[in-house]
């Protein structure tokens, strides 16, 4: 016998669990196999050390069946949700602790520089309007220099609102992220 058949015999034998179970214990032997294989040995000497796909599905399969419901495990239970609960409440503590001291000042620096830039962009935009306003007034300076610097301004301007409304996307799905990733902590699911 070697590994392909080995793995399709276990295969046939746990037809019973459900796919992805299957696939997952599947996986793990292939796993053995692969180890053995680096570690110099035979198929044959790692089919004998697993134990025939038989004797090695009964063992699967009477592990996952489901043990008779007892009087203790609802207690059991119970004792389990209170220390998940204690557990929620200290990573809630030591998350919030670690988000004021290390997070949230460069995160409201990062907000602040971006304002800053989009009423930089702004004022760079609105630049040309007071250079047309004192020309029409005053008749001060070139018609045709302020036609064109105004111009790049418009286009600068234009440019920098397009460029920062990207990176605003940016960085609302990474304050998103970090926010779900808070909570996967929370939860216990990280």
């Amino acid at each position: 016998m070697n590994k392909q058949q080995y793995l399709e015999e276990l295969r046939s034998r746990l037809i019973s669990l459900s796919p992805q179970e299957r696939e997952e214990i599947l996986y793990d032997y292939d796993e053995h196999f692969e180890n053995g294989n680096g570690d110099g040995k035979s198929e044959l000497e790692i089919i004998n050390e697993l134990g025939s796909p038989s004797k090695v599905a009964n063992e699967i399969m009477s592990e996952l069946q489901e043990e008779p419901p007892t009087l203790e495990q609802p207690k059991l239970q119970t004792e389990n949700r209170s220390t998940n609960y204690v557990r929620m409440v200290l990573l809630t503590i030591v998350l919030i602790f670690i988000n004021l001291t290390l997070v949230v000042g460069p995160v409201a620096a990062i907000i602040g520089v971006y304002f800053s830039l989009f009423g930089a962009a702004i004022s760079i935009g609105l630049a040309p309007l007071l250079g047309f306003i004192q020309l029409g007034l005053y008749d001060v300076g070139n018609f045709f220099v302020l036609l064109f610097s105004s111009i790049f301004s418009l286009s600068l301007a234009t440019l920098m609102v397009l460029g920062l409304i990207y990176v605003g996307k940016w960085i609302v799905v990474g304050i998103k992220k970090y926010v779900n990733f808070n909570i996967q902590v929370v939860k216990g699911e990280r």
